[in-house]
């Protein structure tokens, strides 16, 4: 067994439910020549083949997997995004794109985290018992009209929105600890659930939410029927009710101006929003008991360092250096 598949074996007891000895982990890696001896080529292709509750290590490759079709539980893992601007994290700063990824109906009890998803498909979720946690999605994840669905975890994602169709039927939609551009859209009575954790700019407009511990950077949020205490608004959005609701100029809120990466929603060390939470807490992404964590890595063992020699005589030993972390 080689060093990454034995990393990656010995992380499921990290994740909830991948402890089980019956499951697996197959390694996919699209380069080329399949020069690294991956057990898959094709992503999709390794989607269709392997068994419910199995894990899909999706490896960093400069070549996208296209789009994706899921329609049984699995567990597909990437190395996260951004790993050249949050160095130290990954050996290697090439991440693993998709061109777009389908929970498609019989897909529950699956987990996607460390992907870049990068089309307009997005990501679509048309089944229940959903983890998506630490991609980066260039556009947005929607959650289509159609049949009721219950229980989709949508945390610690860099993305640009989430829309919900106007006759969706979500329960326990809970989305938490996200970085959102342009904010989260759903319409009356298709959604319940909570919001919060999370730095979101433009508008919003959602319904059934409980909405506690965010950061609306920009735009305006429409009230609804949701319940939200313990937020921060940008200093121009129109009063908010309910415990904790402050506007605030957000030149006062973080350490540096917000920008496309992930490293710059840090509070100010002076900011109130230290222990502006519900708990005497921090609000915004890095709060709560679940915080973002940068480049999405997943909380399983990587290797961000190796060190070996250059060259090499055949035959002869050569010392190799590999420096981990568990990430937990």
């Amino acid at each position: 067994m080689n060093t990454s598949t034995f990393l990656f074996a010995f992380a499921l007891a990290t994740i909830p439910g991948l402890g089980n000895a019956q499951q697996h982990v197959w390694r996919v890696n699209n380069t080329s020549g399949n020069p690294y001896d991956a057990d898959y080529t094709d992503l999709q292709n390794a989607i269709d083949m392997v068994p419910t509750g199995d894990t899909l290590h999706v490896e960093a490759s400069t070549a996208n997997y296209g789009l994706i079709n899921l329609d049984h539980g699995l567990v597909i893992i990437g190395p996260g995004y951004f790993l050249d601007v949050n160095t130290g994290l990954q050996a290697s700063a090439v991440d693993a794109e998709v061109a777009g990824l389908t929970f498609a109906a019989g897909s529950e009890n699956s987990v996607v985290m460390g992907l870049y998803i990068t089309s307009g498909s997005g990501m679509t979720v048309q089944a229940g018992n959903i983890v998506i946690r630490g991609n980066r999605l260039q556009y947005a994840i929607t959650i289509p009209s159609g049949v009721p669905l219950n229980n989709i975890l949508i945390q610690g994602n860099h993305l640009y929105g989430i829309n919900c169709g106007l006759t969706a039927q979500v329960s326990n939609l809970n989305i938490t600890n996200n970085m959102i551009g342009v904010g989260f859209t759903s319409y009356p009575n298709t959604t319940t659930g909570s919001f919060t954790y999370n730095v979101t700019g433009a508008n919003s407009n959602f319904w059934g939410m409980t909405c506690a511990n965010n950061i609306f950077r920009s735009g305006t949020t429409a009230l609804n029927d949701n319940v939200f205490h313990h937020n921060y608004f940008h200093i121009l959005h129109p009063a908010v009710p309910g415990t904790g609701n402050v506007l605030v100029d957000m030149g006062t809120v973080f350490a540096a101006t917000p920008d496309a990466t992930d490293g710059l929603y840090g509070l100010a060390p002076s900011s109130g929003a230290l222990t502006a939470s519900d708990v005497m807490g921090p609000i915004g992404v890095f709060g709560g008991s679940t915080p973002y964590r940068p480049s999405g890595i997943p909380t399983i063992p990587t290797i961000y360092l190796i060190q070996a020699p250059g060259t090499a005589v055949q035959g002869a030993t050569i010392n190799v250096t590999l420096s981990t972390r568990s990430n937990n």
